[in-house]
Order: C-alpha cells, then sequence, then structure tokens
C-alpha cells in the first residue's frame, strides 16, 4: 500500500512539473509579446543627442559638493559618550 501511494505521488508530481514547464515555453513558432523584443536587435538605430563628457559632469559635481558638507557635533562634548571615547582611545595607543 506504502509503493502504491508514493507511486501515485511521484506521478502527480511528475505530470504536474511537465505541465509547468510546457505551459511556460511557447510553441514554434507562435510569436508572444516578449519573442518580439528579442528579435532583429540590430534594427534598432538610436541618434546622439548630445556628446558625452564626463569631465563637465564631474568639475560640476565638485563645485556642487561644498554646498551639501555637513556640521555634525562633536561627540567629545557629550558626556555619556566621552567615557568609552577615551577608554577606546587608549586601546589604540
Amino acid at each position: 500500500m506504502q509503493k502504491v501511494l508514493w507511486f501515485i505521488s511521484g506521478l502527480l508530481l511528475g505530470l504536474t512539473a511537465l505541465s509547468m514547464t510546457k505551459a511556460s515555453v511557447p510553441s514554434r513558432g507562435q510569436i508572444t509579446d516578449d519573442t518580439v523584443l528579442y528579435q532583429n536587435l540590430s534594427e534598432l538605430n538610436v541618434r546622439k543627442q548630445v556628446k558625452i563628457d564626463f569631465d563637465s559632469d564631474i568639475h560640476r559635481l565638485s563645485q556642487l559638493e561644498p554646498r551639501y558638507q555637513e556640521t555634525l557635533p562633536s561627540l567629545k562634548s557629550i558626556r555619556r559618550f566621552k567615557q568609552p571615547m577615551e577608554k577606546n582611545k587608549k586601546t589604540r595607543d
């Protein structure tokens, strides 16, 4: 009885797996929505809009960078952090 149950379970599992794999793969010659994406990729021609120049972008971003510098509070002045920081400093030295 146990062997029959295992056989039927395996058969059902196999049929389920087979139906799932056959359902996810379109039959030969059938065009689906995503099939068009992978056909004739050589036909895609895109005109250049602007000459790419990374140096000017880096220079512009370097000019903007100081505006966003934060002045964070010093942890030395906060009493509850002072002792652990001193302990850490002693172990490094």
